[in-house]
Order: C-alpha cells, then structure tokens, then sequence
C-alpha cells in the first residue's frame, strides 16, 4: 500500500506517538517521535490539506511540531 492509493486518512498523536488510520484499508502506521523526520507522500494539494487539517497537538503535548510543504511534484508533510 501507498499513500498515494489512500484518499482518507485520520492522525491522532497520543504520548509519544504518531498513529495514522488509513479509512479505506483499515491499516495504520504508528511511528515514534523521538525520529527526527517522519514524511507522509501524498498525491495532491487536496489530500495534503486534509492531512493537514486532521493533524493536531493537544497544548499539554508541549511537543513544537512543524508542518510543512515540501516545494517538489509532490506534496509532503514534514515532521521534524
């Protein structure tokens, strides 16, 4: 599976960790943040938008995550 296939994804930070649902699949990656990046390909501005929008950090995290928009024919989502 890619990401390009995936039209649907929800993220959730929770501890330390970064989960992302895949709806369609009902799969998930879960990665640790203690990486120094974690990059999510995906296939369009619109996909990126709401990956964007679905990834929030609650104020008691005190976790300073970054999103960013890679300049490439893809977009990607950064998490330094």
């Amino acid at each position: 599976m890619t990401l390009d296939d995936e039209l649907r994804v929800t993220a959730r930070i929770e501890r330390s960790r970064l989960e992302i649902h895949f709806l369609m699949t009902r799969s998930r990656i879960e990665y640790e943040l203690e990486r120094t990046k974690i990059v999510i390909k995906v296939s369009n501005k619109r996909q990126f938008k709401g990956i964007h929008d679905k990834l929030k950090l609650k104020r008691s995290d005190q976790l300073n995550i970054d999103i960013k928009s890679a300049i490439t024919d893809d977009d990607e989502l950064l998490l330094p």
